[in-house]
């Protein structure tokens, strides 16, 4: 089940989504889990405080290919093992600087954080929220546009159980 998310006044639309989510894929998100999904800063970032923890990012796997990083990470509390958020990158590199591509590189550092080391000037855009019952995750895709273009594309899950 997903629901596409349409421009507009983006609290009272991403509300608005959010509720049909629920009402649709039979489940009830708490106010962590809407924040975790609806936010459009730096998802470590919101997670740190929602959890009090710092959150790591390990990267599982990552391919480069004409000018293409698809990248696999999965999100954690510090110190712990249980996954908190699964997400699937492919980042488009050209354009973006070259200590940039470095640190995506690397893997080693979470695109939210690599964008708020260097100073990028960027805009979130939410495309679509949605929950897959199969796997029983609740799920989001975004966009990262840079100098007006998108430049990175994120796919990110997480278990309904999280976040509580």
């Amino acid at each position: 089940m997903r629901v596409s998310v349409v421009e507009g006044d983006f609290g009272r639309e991403m509300l608005l989504r959010l509720k049909q989510l629920e009402k649709r894929s039979k489940i009830k998100l708490n106010k962590s889990q809407k924040v975790v999904i609806a936010e459009i800063g730096t998802v470590e970032q919101v997670l740190s405080i929602l959890l009090d923890s710092p959150i790591t990012v390990k990267v599982k796997k990552q391919v480069i290919k004409n000018g293409v990083i698809e990248r696999e990470v999965l999100l954690r509390k510090e110190g712990s093992k249980d996954e908190l958020i699964h997400a699937v990158t492919e980042i488009h590199t050209d354009g973006l600087p070259n200590d940039v591509i470095a640190d995506i590189k690397s893997g080693k550092l979470g695109i939210g954080t690599i964008i708020s080391k260097y100073g990028l000037e960027t805009f979130r855009r939410i495309v679509e929220v949605g929950y897959d019952p199969r796997k029983r995750t609740v799920y989001r895709i975004y966009e990262i546009l840079y100098r007006g273009e998108p430049k990175f594309r994120i796919r990110e899950e997480f278990h309904i159980r999280k976040f509580k």
